[in-house]
């Protein structure tokens, strides 16, 4: 199930005022193609993640994020569900995430009775398995952080990572209490993930 893997370009774009902190980026096109399955407006990004898919003569290219580069998808992406971008074109804007803190608390967490949950960044059917015969990337016990996956999920055949993300109440450091869908289940965007605690 591998495929072929294309690096966002990034550019780094100007620090707006001095209130602003952090790095903000700008995601371009790595090549001509049709750009799909692009990250939704408010979702949490981390290096190294998934963050779309860029069609070239039919065949997706997966496209990641770039080490060093993270952030809050502060831009809504194309709105076509397959859109004709060119090489260097700039698609999404990154914020820092603590410009979107109080956002992602409520947004991107979800807080029952003090619980810590991580929701679901989109639609889709939800995996905890990378396939039948290989373990599950995560279970009760297990310790997490910054960037590392907690299942995939497919929409129409296509397969992303859900990568852990501190945002809003969540801890950089983690402990997976228990999981909230069961293996193969669909979800909709913003449903619980996963229940987590300090680790």
């Amino acid at each position: 199930m591998s495929e072929p893997i294309l690096t966002w370009r990034v550019e780094h774009l100007p620090v707006q005022d001095d209130s602003s902190e952090g790095i903000r980026f700008e995601l371009r096109s790595p090549a001509v193609g049709f750009l799909t399955h692009v990250p939704e407006q408010g979702s949490a990004l981390a290096p190294g993640q998934e963050a779309g898919y860029l069609l070239r003569l039919g065949q997706p290219h997966m496209l990641v994020l770039p080490e060093g580069v993270a952030g809050i998808v502060a831009t809504p992406g194309p709105e076509a569900v397959h859109a004709p971008v060119d090489f260097d074109q700039a698609v999404l804007e990154l914020r820092p995430l603590d410009e979107f803190s109080a956002t992602a608390a409520s947004a991107d967490t979800g807080s029952e009775h003090g619980a810590l949950i991580m929701l679901a960044p989109q639609a889709g059917r939800f995996y905890h398995k990378a396939s039948p015969d290989e373990p599950a990337f995560v279970s009760a016990g297990s310790s997490l952080g910054e960037g590392d996956p907690i299942g995939l999920i497919e929409v129409m055949k296509t397969f992303a990572h859900i990568l852990y993300a501190p945002i809003g109440n969540l801890p950089k450091a983690a402990k997976v209490v228990r999981l909230l869908v069961e293996d193969g289940a669909d979800v909709t965007k913003g449903q619980p993930l996963i229940e987590v605690e300090p680790g």
